[in-house]
């Protein structure tokens, strides 16, 4: 039984919406219990796993919620939490074509089905229920009831449910159980519970969500009722009166020599809302701007104060990019800080049309003069606190009733002894954590799992990974750690350095000794390069820290020469300015191969074991960002895809749009030729060449790619290979039209001679295989330049179009011979992958 394409689309196309979305649900909840058919989800690579899996869980979710809305009459929720997550559903689809959480995929998700299923009988027997959820929606009828999931899915079953015990993610196990018991109903109290994990959890995979979400079910669930406001902006502007006139109206104003060093954080409770507002002030020296993302992200609503006198509105933009870097769409309020009649002209349609998703227009700015004009600070503080109220953080964001009482005595034993005999407990070891730990029930077992929850929500900070590890040091005040890198940061600034010694940190804190003592000095020295903002040089008492940041602005008077003609060149260009920190991020990650200390700002030239050399320079002025490699080819080859992928995981940290990648390509042209990976990998996935604009001279993609080390995978790389053994993974085939005949024909020969051999109930299926088989043999005879005029694509094309009819029959006959079943999930791979392929070159 086979479902088919155009008769589904074209049902699809007469349903409502909020039908169509039901059935995409549908299909993709009875899809997702197939990846772990093998007892295990080896399809997705280790370390991408948790985020792959629950990126699928999520995309479920919001489906799920979405339906729930449509049900309730709410399409304006349903249509907002249908996209809510896009991102986590694209990721879905792109790496297992089974989370189809928009409407429009419904179909995608039966395809994951049909392409992973490892079972004939529970195939079909799902195959029947999609049939009959159709019939459902179109007949306007009740959904059947479905069988229980052991007699759905026969051993597939109990293999997804060790696959999901074996990734520590047995709660999820358990959620599906009872989704399918339930004929496939949600429990919506349990939806919204699951809605409400805090992003920064989220991020961590399946495995971490599920243990909150059991926290949850065990101990009961309290709503955090938190936020944190995020003020920034140029300094003078104005921030530190805001944040003090916000906790209260009457505050006196800061001194003229008052300035904010690094980040001041203070709680405003609101207590008519029964709100906590943490309120984070940050400094405006643009020399500190780089250690931001530390204490940034999207749970976050901003504030930017901007002073109309002194600055332009590209100022403006280059704070809100800030923002979207670091948090995401997170909201912004912008407030002018008047101090005369004059009123910049911040063009807000333009800005709202640039960052839609951060800021809303006029109704977002907010003009007065924090010092006199006290009714518009008041109407500022309740339109702020209402923006807080509408915001989902506040209103769904929930925590483990005893974590959260953990959570409030951190803060209340900071609150407490706050200024008492002359210090703050901003560090406690984790002898005192465990103990209060204890006091609300949290078992010991537990116990790194809640330090983990706590640093993901900002409440405390413990760090046990790498140079930290080891270290007896809760951070109970996350500003003592922003004070700390900004007070050495302002050290080496107001010195005019850029290293400072592990044993001049007595001299940095030396107005602070008491708040950062020297027992905390190795810590903090710890600290500033797992925060990646600066490196270590030399050994005990005289190992020094190098803060790229802090470097000259200019570059060395001589750097090597890179000839085109023999130098391997890429560059990430953007179109607004790079984060601040992206170069010394580099710097850091690549420092033990600085080459004769070549190295500033804005740029750095390294050599490798192999004797390569290659620099990497910032143009802020494009902005561009240029990495050049030269060396033996294949030596630069890899050096120059060694070094693409730390900034390809440096930009992955940012929020903001990727900045396009280009490849310098023909050297021989007069002109240059920069050609972005887009079209490389386009061009490449069908065997066509690039054409070089400057003299119309073609040049092989798939030479590009060699020469820069360019993976260029299938089209189809959601497509699952469940055939190769164990710890399988999505394969990259070759696109090439031979390469992909060959694999196929691989597949085909000995699939025709067992399905001969047990004899197959449908002749005309072994014939059109057989026909297939030589039509393959014979492309594979041709140069690839003749096989277009051969005429032999178009009947290979026509034989894998049939995949549908085709593949049901050699299902069927199949289904007694031993590994057969595998055979026919490759040969159904390789089909459809060839179908496409052929779809995109003719």
């Amino acid at each position: 039984m086979e479902l088919n394409r155009d008769e589904i689309e074209s049902l699809l196309e007469k349903l409502p919406r909020e039908k169509v979305l039901q059935f995409a649900w549908r299909c993709a909840v009875r899809a997702f219990p197939f990846l772990g058919a093998r007892g295990n989800f080896d399809c997705w690579e280790e370390e991408k796993r948790q985020g792959h899996m629950y990126s699928v869980i999520r995309a479920l979710d919001y489906a799920a919620a979405a339906d729930a809305a449509y049900a309730a009459a709410d399409a304006a929720a349903a249509a907002e939490l249908a996209s809510a997550d896009a991102a986590a559903a694209e990721v879905a689809v792109a790496t297992t074509a089974v989370a189809a959480a928009a409407a429009e995929l419904a179909y995608d998700a039966y395809l994951a089905t049909a392409a992973v299923a490892v079972a004939v009988t529970e195939r079909i027997k799902v195959i029947e229920a999609i049939h009959k959820d159709l019939a459902a929606l179109e007949n306007d009828i009740p959904f059947s009831p479905s069988p229980e999931p052991a007699e759905l899915y026969g051993p597939v079953w109990g293999n997804f449910q060790r696959a999901l015990e074996g990734e520590n993610c047995g709660y999820w196990g358990r959620l599906y159980t009872a989704i399918f018991e339930n004929n496939l109903e949600v429990d919506e109290e349990a939806l919204k519970l699951r809605l409400s994990v805090p992003a920064e959890i989220q991020a961590q995979g399946a495995a971490k969500v599920a243990a909150y979400l059991m926290a949850l079910e065990e101990k009961g669930a309290t709503n955090l009722k938190e936020a944190r406001v995020v003020i920034l902006g140029e300094k003078g502007a104005g921030k530190t009166s805001l944040a003090r006139r916000l906790l209260d109206p009457e505050a006196p104003m800061p001194g003229k020599d008052e300035s904010t060093e690094g980040v001041d954080t203070d709680i405003w409770k609101v207590e008519s809302e029964d709100l906590r507002i943490h309120v984070w002030d940050f400094a405006g020296h643009v020399v500190t701007h780089a250690a931001h993302r530390f204490f940034l992200s999207e749970r976050c609503l901003y504030i930017i104060v901007y002073d109309g006198r002194t600055e332009t509105r590209n100022r403006l933009e280059y704070w809100l990019d800030h923002v979207k870097n670091y948090g995401g769409d997170s909201r912004v309020l912008v407030v002018v800080n008047k101090f005369d009649d004059h009123l910049p002209d911040l063009r807000p349609n333009t800005l709202k049309d640039r960052y839609p998703e951060n800021f809303k227009g006029r109704e977002d700015i907010a003009s007065f003069s924090i010092q006199d004009d006290a009714g518009a600070l008041k109407a500022f503080r309740a339109r702020l606190v209402q923006c807080v109220k509408d915001s989902a953080f506040w209103n769904r964001e929930v925590i483990s009733t005893n974590y959260y009482q953990v959570k409030r005595d951190i803060e209340d034993l900071f609150d407490r002894t706050a200024g008492a005999n002359g210090g703050q407990p901003e560090l406690i070891c984790r002898k005192k954590f465990t103990g209060i730990a204890q006091a609300h029930g949290v078992a010991c077992d537990k116990e790194e799992e809640l330090l983990s929850f706590l640093h993901c929500l900002g409440a405390s900070l413990w760090y046990n990974q790498g140079k930290l590890k080891g270290y007896d040091q809760l951070v109970l005040n996350p500003s003592w750690i922003s004070h700390a890198v900004y007070r050495i940061i302002n050290w080496l600034n107001t010195q005019q350095r850029h290293e400072i010694k592990r044993t001049d940190f007595m001299e940095a804190f030396q107005k602070e000794s008491e708040r950062f003592p020297e027992a905390t000095h190795p810590f903090i020295f710890d600290l500033a390069q797992h925060y990646e903002l600066a490196y270590a040089s030399g050994q005990a008492e005289n190992a020094r820290l190098l803060f790229p940041h802090l470097m000259r602005e200019d570059r060395p008077d001589e750097l090597p020469a890179f000839d085109i003609a023999d130098s391997l060149m890429l560059r990430y260009k953007a179109d607004s300015p790079l984060p601040p920190d992206t170069v010394s991020r580099f710097i850091v990650r690549q420092h033990t191969m600085i080459h004769e200390n070549k190295v500033w700002r804005y740029g750095v030239v390294l050599r490798n074991a192999n004797g390569c050399l290659a620099q990497l320079q910032e143009d802020e002025r494009n902005p561009t960002l240029t990495l050049k490699v030269r060396g033996e080819r294949a030596a630069a080859t890899a050096f120059i895809s060694e070094l693409r992928g730390s900034l390809e995981n440096i930009f992955s940290t940012y929020q903001s749009k990727r900045p396009d990648l280009q490849y310098q390509l023909d050297r021989s042209g007069p002109e240059e030729w920069w050609s972005s990976e887009r079209d490389v990998l386009a061009h490449g996935r069908v065997n066509r060449p690039l054409v070089n604009p400057n003299n119309n001279e073609e040049f092989s993609a798939n030479e590009a790619a060699r020469q820069y080390g360019i993976r260029i995978e299938t089209l189809n790389v959601a497509r699952l290979n469940l055939a190769s053994g164990p710890g399988g993974r999505i394969e990259d085939y070759s696109t090439t039209i031979h390469a992909s005949c060959g694999e196929l024909q691989q597949v085909l020969s000995p699939l025709i001679k067992e399905l001969e051999a047990v004899g197959c109930e449908n002749p005309e299926v072994l014939a059109e295989f057989k026909e297939l088989e030589d039509g393959l043999t014979k492309v594979q005879k041709l140069p690839p330049e003749a096989v277009r005029e051969s005429g032999l694509l178009d009947k290979v094309k026509r034989f894998a179009s049939q995949i549908k009819d085709s593949g049901s029959a050699v299902v069927g006959a199949m289904g007694t011979v031993e590994d057969g079943l595998q055979k026919t999930i490759k040969l159904t791979n390789l089909l459809g992958k060839l179908h496409d392929l052929y779809q995109s070159v003719s």
